[in-house]
């Protein structure tokens, strides 16, 4: 009996050893990322209805049209050359100016091609802060590319609701041509603004009912139209205009049997197996195998074991270990006695036809009907009711709009699996589509993540982002009996491919 004992002692010592050897070598280096930094391009030269934009020769838009601007894209932190290109028309000299930007890891930038005082084209470089803003404001600076106007004086006067007070008005310190003010924080909702020449006091122009959101970074640009003093507001970042407590509560715990494969990569082991694997030692040595014998079946088996595992399982696992979340787009004018006035209702408001309203994600047979949800009366986000359907956070940018978009889903029901079930099998590459009234959108998985729910990073995945980006949120790891709720979320980083 004491060498039956030792036999099966032996094999789960040389199986453990095994396992964690391969473990360990499967596991592969983390890749050194190099410095990344962001840059975006607009496009406000009059009577030029569109130019190419190149970096360093490459090209990164082949037609931006006049008064648009690009996504921010991304750059190798360093130097580089952006230069725009637009043909010849009626006679006049085709448009290719050109600057040098250098920017450092992490750092994003806006580029903004206007007129001259000659009738040229310049090209003026200017620091983005994609910072979130105190809670509940907004952030907004000006840019100033009127060079008939040495310093551009603002301010921005809250909007007031029927039988409210007046409100005074935030002041934008005066802007040197070709500058960008400071961020100013305001809080969210309508505002008119007003630009002046900070040394003769003339209004330059006016804007009205600008909407200003939550979380919301934006840069008001004075510039020439094709017309006179015109202004554009850019969204520099955008968030979930009210954001969640905590973490999210998407699940009822009908699977919440032991269920821990191993994560590809990981030195976590498989429960499931090594039980298994003692059953299956225990039963050698009651047939009287000897010790060499058996560690050497075991050790077999388990590279057996674990090679299906590998191969069957990866798309079939738990969530990834959890770890803490670092988840993380004219001329110029004179002032004028008879200032142009702007309504800007529009700006910044969300299309609705981008509504999600299905989501599909064809590697993990995930198919499923979008509702919209909100926030509880306690702060924390919504779920579905239906655990068969995903659910859109409509307090934030919709799925392909620039901002965080978030969708939800449970990952069980009482009895069994959910929508989100197979979520945590995502791997990078993986393709998410999203479809609304507008169209499908396509996502690219980039990271998936298992995060604890008692510190989970809200303003990483609700906070302001010039991405057009989508997260996707179920739970996972252990299941809390007492709470009824699952400890942690499993959330999915995915950036927009097309649409």
């Amino acid at each position: 009996m004491a060498n039956k004992v030792r036999s099966i002692f032996s094999s789960i010592a040389a199986l453990a050893i095994l396992l964690l050897f391969v473990a360990t070598a499967a596991s592969p280096p983390a890749a050194a990322s190099a410095g990344v930094a962001y840059l975006r391009v607009g496009h406000f030269v009059p009577g030029v209805s569109a130019v190419s934009v190149s970096v360093d020769g490459r090209t990164v838009a082949g037609s931006l049209s006049f008064q648009q601007v690009t996504s921010y894209f991304p750059v190798s932190a360093g130097t580089h050359v952006v230069a725009l290109s637009a043909p010849s028309t009626g006679g006049a000299p085709a448009v290719k100016p050109s600057m040098t930007v250098t920017l450092t890891s992490g750092e994003s930038a806006t580029i903004l091609a206007t007129a001259n005082a000659s009738g040229g084209t310049a090209l003026s470089s200017f620091a983005d802060n994609l910072a979130e803003p105190p809670l509940g404001d907004a952030k907004v600076r000006v840019i100033d590319t009127l060079s008939t106007v040495p310093t551009l004086a603002g301010s921005l006067t809250p909007v007031a609701k029927p039988n409210d007070p007046a409100r005074d008005p935030f002041l934008v310190p005066g802007t040197p041509e070709g500058q960008a003010s400071p961020y100013l924080a305001v809080p969210a909702g309508l505002y008119d603004v007003r630009f002046t020449n900070a040394s003769s006091g003339a209004t330059v122009l006016t804007g009205t009912n600008w909407p200003v959101g939550v979380a919301t970074v934006a840069s008001i640009v004075v510039l020439k139209g094709s017309s006179g003093p015109t202004l554009e507001v850019l969204k520099d970042a955008v968030g979930a205009t009210t954001m969640p407590a905590g973490g999210v509560d998407t699940g009822a715990g009908g699977m919440a049997l032991p269920r821990v494969p191993r994560q590809p990569g990981s030195t976590e082991l498989d429960l499931t197996l090594v039980l298994a694997l003692i059953v299956g030692a225990a039963i050698l040595a009651r047939r009287g195998q000897k010790p060499g014998r058996l560690a050497a079946a075991a050790c077999v088996t388990g590279l057996v074991a674990n090679g299906c595992a590998n191969q069957t399982a990866q798309r079939n696992t738990t969530p990834p270990p959890t770890t803490a979340v670092g988840l993380g787009p004219a001329a110029k004018g004179a002032a004028s006695s008879n200032p142009v006035a702007i309504d800007l209702s529009g700006a910044g408001t969300a299309d609705a036809s981008n509504q999600p309203e299905r989501i599909a994600i064809p590697s993990v047979g995930i198919d499923a009907p979008i509702v919209n949800l909100g926030r509880k009366p306690d702060g924390t986000m919504q779920v579905p009711s239906d655990f068969g359907v995903a659910g859109w956070y409509d307090l934030g940018p919709a799925p392909g709009e620039p901002g965080p978009a978030v969708i939800v889903g449970h990952v069980d029901s009482y009895r069994g699996p959910a929508v989100f079930w197979h979520l945590s099998e995502l791997r990078a590459g993986d393709r998410v589509e999203v479809t609304s009234a507008h169209g499908t959108e396509t996502f690219e998985v980039e990271k998936v993540q298992s995060v604890a729910k008692d510190v989970f990073p809200t303003a990483e995945v609700f906070g302001p982002t010039q991405a057009r980006e989508l997260w996707l949120i179920t739970c996972g790891g252990s299941f809390d009996y007492s709470t009824g709720h699952y400890l942690n979320n499993t959330v999915v980083l995915a950036g927009l491919v097309s649409g």
